[in-house]
């Protein structure tokens, strides 16, 4: 049979969103067996009560995308600015429960990486691993034109220009990267750059 997947959203928190919230609160999931959604999140406003608002559309939740960008509270402070830490671990716990019963197909945690989280990656991945998620997928930051270029620039911790750049790919090293639930998505080929050196280095 055919299905329909809707992302809700890309381009902010669908429970930040009047629109979307009002549509998910009241759609009615039944009549529409065939289609599916993918929440992308932040997850501090996916309560139990939030939850408990969208009983009509439970069964057709496919994947919970929660976007963390950071592995402590203090970078979370600079990375997902306006965001509640604490509010988001016990969410995730409420998420992880809802997975671990199947009431969700799939639950996955995001990061952009950048200069100001490169250093917490590994400490990411063990939170996903806590939480039981599915995957923990990595993404480079992209310029959306709100930053200046020289700003931006700072921020490409993978770049070889960038002063970090040495330590981030050794960041890279950790074997905690090789686990399943990891998708490294567009580092791997920074962490395709460390192994290259390394063998370099063997050679020497």
């Amino acid at each position: 049979d055919k299905y329909c997947v809707v992302n809700i959203t890309g381009s902010g928190d669908p429970f930040g969103s009047k629109l979307f919230r009002e549509l998910l609160f009241s759609i009615d999931g039944s009549k529409y067996p065939n289609v599916f959604f993918n929440l992308q999140t932040n997850g501090v406003m996916f309560t139990p009560k939030y939850w408990d608002k969208m009983k009509k559309i439970q069964n057709n939740i496919n994947t919970v995308i929660v976007s963390y960008d950071a592995g402590t509270p203090e970078t979370y402070k600079i990375t997902r600015r306006g965001g509640d830490w604490d509010q988001l671990q016990k969410n995730m716990k409420f998420l992880s429960s809802l997975r671990q019963d199947d009431l969700i197909n799939e639950l996955r945690i995001d990061c952009v990486v950048q200069t100001a989280n490169y250093q917490e990656l590994d400490k990411l991945v063990q939170i996903g691993m806590d939480l039981k998620v599915d995957r923990v997928y990595f993404s480079l930051i992209v310029d959306w034109g709100t930053w200046t270029p020289e700003v931006y620039e700072q921020n490409c911790v993978w770049k070889k220009t960038h002063p970090k750049f040495n330590d981030f790919i050794k960041i890279l090293q950790n074997p905690i990267f090789d686990e399943p639930i990891v998708d490294l998505g567009n580092l791997t080929e920074s962490r395709r750059l460390f192994l290259v050196h390394v063998a370099e280095q063997l050679k020497k």
